[in-house]
């Protein structure tokens, strides 16, 4: 008695065989993979960054405009601000942990490589002065590299087979969304999705009774304006000589590069 295949009908080669071949049995088994997949329960996962759109997702939290997450997580880089740390350590999580959400602090350097370069393509969107007198300015690449891929790994790390990722953009910054790069893990907007810009944010985060977070970056950021890096020389002297042995160590590798928009070296610039 002839035996034919689940998928397309046609009859197969041996009665032991479910499939016609292998085309037929590989689509079927991608098929019930995918369906696997999409049954899963997601995860929420909010990715925190310590600023003024991470805080108003925090004063959701808070209040319970938005539920608890599953996982809530800060990347360490190494390179962030003094700032960011105080206000995260002094406010964010101690409010938090008092609806039993527990802030994780992930650390670049235990699942990836935080160095400056890689592939030889500087990381950071530094200025470069060239030869015939214009200026560049590199992409943004260290996001990605220190953060997005970090976080990925934790989560793998704890188990996570799929989940919900909060991003902190408010309308304002709409061109930072990105499309996803995994498809375990899929990117949300809570303030988008509540047409919040930044003011309606610091009117949240008041509104919470939380203080008002300083601007976040890495305190070798080149889209600081000179307001920001002569608060951080004058207010932050660890994170202001970090930032001037840094930008050395990246002049050693292309000597016309500059951490500042004027093409001047930090201290020229900052005075």
């Amino acid at each position: 008695m002839s035996k034919y295949c689940l998928r397309c009908g046609v009859p197969t080669k041996s009665n032991r065989n479910d499939y016609c071949g292998y085309s037929c049995s590989n689509a079927d088994k991608n098929e019930k993979r995918n369906q696997r997949f999409e049954d899963l329960p997601a995860s929420i996962v909010w990715s925190c960054g310590g600023g003024i759109q991470s805080t108003a997702i925090a004063a959701l939290i808070l209040t319970g405009e938005l539920p608890k997450p599953d996982y809530s997580v800060i990347v360490d880089t190494g390179y962030e601000r003094r700032s960011t740390w105080d206000y995260v350590y002094s406010t964010l999580i101690p409010r938090l942990r008092d609806i039993d959400v527990e802030l994780q602090i992930i650390k670049t350097i235990d699942y990836a490589d935080n160095a400056l370069f890689y592939n030889g393509c500087l990381l950071i969107p530094a200025y470069e002065k060239r030869t015939d007198g214009s200026t560049v300015r590199y992409r943004t690449m260290c996001n990605g590299v220190w953060k997005t891929k970090v976080i990925r790994r934790w989560l793998r790390e704890q188990g996570v087979e799929k989940c919900i990722t909060w991003l902190g953009i408010s309308q304002d910054e709409e061109r930072r969304r990105q499309k996803d790069a995994v498809k375990w893990n899929r990117s949300v907007y809570p303030l988008l999705e509540k047409k919040l810009n930044k003011d309606r944010c610091i009117y949240l985060i008041a509104k919470a009774g939380l203080p008002m977070p300083p601007r976040t970056s890495c305190l070798i950021c080149p889209g600081m304006a000179t307001e920001e890096w002569q608060d951080i020389k004058e207010n932050y002297k660890a994170d202001w000589g970090r930032a001037v042995g840094i930008e050395k160590q990246i002049q050693k590798v292309k000597p016309d590069t500059y951490l500042h928009y004027s093409l001047h070296p930090l201290e020229q610039a900052i005075n």
